[in-house]
């Protein structure tokens, strides 16, 4: 618990910001339901962000790299990777990965919605579109792609919570 509490605290997640181009991580990103934010089978840029099992391999490890006004380019560990919505600023378009840049459309900001056996749950939304990261369906099969949506604390599909990666 002490050490989820320091990851919040580092996320800037309790009010309080990162410095200015600090890094912290990794960290496997958890969706509510009990799977993990990953990039499978692609290093590229355009490769789309999914729903996996948490395995803790590097390719479902993510740093938060801060920018100055405390919002955060999230980077995959394997590809090195920014999460970002490219080529799209509606409901619906995908989260995928792409080179690591300082536009909007490529930082987040993680809002806290949910406390659930002393575990936080935020929704992250994108600062260029103001949307949010959501599974595109409900259920639990590896492969359910992430696009943005309108930012809901209720839909268990926005509600993320990330940790330190062992290994």
């Amino acid at each position: 618990m002490a050490v989820l509490l320091a990851a919040m605290t580092a996320l800037g997640a309790l009010g309080v910001a990162a410095p200015a181009q600090a890094s912290s991580g990794p960290y496997l990103m958890e969706f509510y339901i009990g799977t993990c934010l990953t990039v499978y089978n692609g290093t590229g840029n355009g490769q789309q962000v999914m729903q996996w099992s948490c395995d803790g391999y590097p390719n479902g490890q993510w740093w938060f790299d801060w920018t100055d006004s405390g919002w955060a380019k999230i980077r995959n560990d394997a590809t090195g990777k920014c999460l970002t919505v490219y080529n799209g600023t509606g409901v619906g378009s995908a989260v995928m990965q792409w080179n690591c840049d300082g536009y909007a459309n490529g930082q987040w900001y993680g809002t806290k919605i949910l406390t659930v056996h002393g575990r936080d749950f935020y929704y992250l939304r994108n600062r260029a579109t103001g949307l949010c990261m959501q599974l595109a369906q409900r259920g639990l099969p590896n492969g359910i792609v992430v696009v943005q949506a309108s930012c809901r604390s209720d839909i268990p599909e926005q509600r993320l919570t990330w940790y330190p990666a062992l290994g």
